[in-house]
């Protein structure tokens, strides 16, 4: 009887046990799934069937990726499940998977093989977790970068050319290779718009050049040549759809034109040239395909009119003042010795001097910021070895200005100078742009993989554990606590991620109403001490007693305090301390949270507060994290109208943040500091107990203690507000701290004796200082008990069972002088 016993209770655990892992399971955000190692569906959690709207009915991945994986995903989503299978490893991919409405969405999928005691895979324990929005971000930099990279790469190598026709040619093949067309022809138009004679073209070997010919617009559709003669994109990705082209497919097909891409350059109201892009198959081209050949057509026209104008410079030495002119760039002209004989509008412009304080003097003389310079140096090698030379340089003019200039010296005849030079001050800063987005793109999604995949191990232990069905109770518990830490930590950072992205896209209705920020100050501290106690800190609070009402959502708030307090603890080395303030002001409220801890670079505070910036960071990332709730700080601050700022002396030097708020005008009288109401346990002996501390995690902490033993508890911070509490509450136990800021602990024990509704209250004090002048000075006010600090938790509560029977009982307060714990530490002026 008694194996059966045990039996069906194991049962009950394990069914408990599975329905505390199902109710884990569907409150996370994640889509969590259990397959065998055949395929066959085991689990999967409420998310999937609110996501897809279809439960798992099939027995394979194969079916479930065929109904439900984007088709241009189900190939590398098998591969690779194929290959986890085979190699016992982890599974990971990212794919598009489809919503109920049809949609796709991308999801990253991990799942960690669980093996039986043959060493064969059993099952599977996978999540599913909603990347989208990183992803499209993710690929919409990618395209950028890529966009930004054949830019780069065509503007490198155009800029040495000197031939036209090779300019063209470069250009066209490196966009050719960048769309994947298989030909790319680079024509210019007649005068009438009617013919287009081809250039150097570049094909891929599949298509036959067509360089040298020359075409009639009109021979592939009238209403095809007018697009083009109007400026218009011609954008065809199938001939053979388009009733334009239709008539005139014919002589498509001769040309080996299934689709096309042109891109016409028109100038003073006439088609100058156009760029076609071919391909002989159904090709769809991008958005980005078309900015990429708009900008390849305005490089290469400008690259090819810098070319016609260089060969003309070396041809012939009386210039074409019209087109040195019509430039698009600075251009100057240097003899021999350094005199500056020519040099255009744009020219000037950049050298931020006017053309008659340079021409005819030597270029050192009228700038002498480029003496010694790099730009000095190039002029002086291209004119030692008669060759061109080129320069990407900042440099600071005369009038302290940086300018990023890009340089093309070339040699002329008699040992002069033709100098091109142009401002690419905006495509550095998208440069550096690019780097950083890329460094700091790299550093997130490191620590989100770090972050995330933490608390996957435990997790799968305590899966595994679970399974075993062999867990006492003890142990059964132990294990879904485990579970129950890692899904909070896991559905924290989810939770953050979402919290920044909402707050600083705007999409966040604050619900504003009159907040008092003591009471702020109180529940975010109240919400980091764990990790202060636990960092064994010593937080030191400053709380002015005017009242400090804003008008604000008083969640966020403290939230943003919260955040900060957070941050000083996690960066400041064990046993360190905390300052937290909070000052009124005529204009505003002041909160500082100010640490001892690691301190700040200057580099460091000035990018604190933008998304995904830390501190150094060690290997174990130790402080953890993802550098998410500065950004939260500064944005639900700057919601309601206020600012926040942060301080260091430098690293090693402890760092100050600063959140200012608008105060509200018209305030009458100071709000009550409370903490929230917390189910509490009844019983005969339970008080009525008032604690006044105006260390607000002393007090809360006293507090919880309390309540915990079944009485009912009022806290406060400040004197007055105590007097007025205890004038409503009429507790029948006060414990005082006698170093108040306002009015000290033996002042307020007098009013409390002084007023009717506490004259019988039982008080005592709580002080750091336990001398025997101590207790005499307390005793004379009032006090019935004398404890010091740290209070022994055991003794006030002997204590307090003791009122609770006396008062039973009716008897009598019943002073005592010295039934408290004697400890001489955590001192404190009284």
């Amino acid at each position: 009887m008694r194996d059966v016993s045990a039996q069906v209770s194991t049962e009950r655990a394990l069914r408990e046990s599975e329905r505390n892992f199902r109710l884990m399971a569907d409150s996370v955000p994640q889509i969590i799934w259990i397959v065998m190692a055949s395929g066959e569906a085991v689990y999967f959690n409420r998310q999937w069937d609110d996501y897809t709207g279809a439960p798992i009915a099939s027995s394979t991945p194969a079916d479930v990726a065929n109904q439900h994986v984007h088709p241009d995903d189900q190939a590398h989503t098998m591969a690779a499940w194929e290959h986890a299978y085979a190699r016992g490893e982890a599974f990971d991919v990212e794919h598009r998977i489809r919503s109920r409405t049809g949609e796709y969405r991308w999801f990253l999928v991990r799942a960690e093989p669980f093996f039986d005691s043959a060493g064969a895979i059993d099952r599977w324990f996978g999540t599913s977790t909603d990347i989208h929005e990183e992803t499209m971000r993710k690929m919409a930099l990618e395209r950028e970068e890529r966009r930004r990279s054949f830019e780069l790469t065509l503007a490198d190598r155009i800029r040495p050319l000197l031939d036209p026709e090779e300019v063209t040619a470069v250009a066209c093949e490196l966009l050719g290779k960048a769309l994947g067309g298989k030909r790319v022809v680079y024509g210019e138009a007649d005068d009438t718009g009617a013919y287009l004679a081809l250039k150097r073209d570049w094909t891929d070997g599949t298509l036959a050049s067509m360089g040298g010919m020359r075409l009639r617009m009109d021979d592939f559709g009238a209403a095809v040549a007018d697009i083009l003669r109007s400026g218009r994109n011609l954008v065809i990705d199938d001939v053979m759809r388009v009733d334009e082209a239709l008539p005139h497919v014919a002589n498509y097909m001769a040309s080996g034109i299934r689709s096309v891409l042109a891109i016409p350059l028109v100038k003073d109201g006439r088609l100058r040239a156009v760029l076609s892009v071919h391909d002989d198959e159904v090709h769809a081209w991008s958005p980005d395909d078309i900015g990429m050949a708009e900008d390849m057509v305005d490089r290469t026209r400008f690259a090819v009119e810098s070319a016609r104008f260089q060969h003309e410079l070396r041809t012939e030495r009386d210039q074409s003042q019209e087109i040195f002119r019509s430039m698009a760039e600075g251009f100057a002209l240097l003899d021999s010795d350094g005199t500056l004989l020519q040099i255009n509008d744009i020219g000037a412009q950049l050298s931020r001097l006017p053309s008659s304080e340079l021409l005819g003097k030597h270029v050192l003389a009228a700038m002498p910021c480029l003496q010694g310079s790099e730009i000095e140096t190039l002029c002086r090698r291209v004119q030692a070895q008669s060759g061109a030379g080129t320069l990407e340089y900042r440099q600071v003019l005369h009038d302290g200005t940086g300018l990023w200039l890009e340089i093309r010296a070339y040699p002329l005849p008699e040992q002069r100078l033709a100098v091109f030079f142009r401002d690419i001050g905006e495509r550095k800063a998208i440069e550096e742009q690019l780097r950083d987005a890329a460094r700091r793109k790299d550093d997130f999604l490191a620590m989100l993989a770090h972050e995330l995949r933490n608390p996957l191990a435990p997790i799968g232990a305590a899966a595994h554990l679970l399974r075993l069905g062999r867990l006492d109770t003890d142990r059964l518990r132990q294990t879904s606590e485990i579970i129950g830490r890692q899904v909070d930590h896991m559905t924290h950072l989810i939770n953050d991620l979402l919290d920044v992205s909402r707050v600083t896209r705007g999409l966040v209705e604050l619900e504003n109403a009159r907040v008092d920020l003591r009471n702020v100050v109180i529940d975010a501290a109240e919400q980091v001490t764990p990790l202060i106690q636990g960092k064994r800190h010593a937080l030191h609070t400053r709380i002015s007693p005017e009242s400090a009402l804003v008008m604000g959502d008083k969640k966020r708030l403290v939230q943003v305090v919260a955040n900060i307090l957070n941050n000083a603890a996690k960066y400041t080395p064990d046993g360190g301390v905390i300052t937290l303030g909070l000052d009124v002001r005529a204009d505003g409220v002041v909160i500082d949270v100010a640490d001892n801890g690691i301190g700040m670079s200057a580099d460091l505070t000035s990018h604190v507060f933008e998304l995904f910036t830390q501190a150094e960071r060690t290997p174990d990332r130790s402080a953890g994290g993802l550098g998410l709730g500065l950004a939260l700080v500064k944005s639900i601050v700057e919601l309601h109208g206020g600012e926040v700022t942060c301080h260091s002396d430098g690293p090693g030097q402890g760092s100050r943040f600063s959140v200012w708020l608008p105060r509200l005008d018209g305030e009458s009288g100071s709000a009550a500091a409370g903490t929230s109401p917390r189910a509490s346990r009844r019983t005969a002996s339970a008080l009525r107990i008032l604690v006044v501390d105006d260390n607000v995690d002393a007090a809360a902490m006293l507090g919880t203690v309390l309540e915990s033993e079944g009485h009912h508890v009022a806290v406060e911070v400040g004197s007055r507000a105590a007097l007025a509490r205890a004038r409503v509450e009429r507790p029948q136990v006060c414990l005082l701290d006698i170093g108040l800021p306002e009015i000290d602990g033996n002042e307020l024990a007098m009013r409390l004796r002084a007023q009717p509704e506490t004259a019988g209250a039982v008080l005592i004090a709580v002080s750091g200082y336990g001398h025997d002048s101590d207790r005499r000075q307390s005793l004379a006010a009032g006090f019935s008990h004398h404890l010091v600090k740290p209070v022994d938790p055991a003794h006030l509560i002997d204590i307090l069972a003791e009122i609770a029977a006396n008062q039973g009982e009716g008897g009598g307060e019943g002073r005592s002088e010295d039934r408290s714990n004697a400890a001489e530490t955590g001192h404190r002026a009284p």
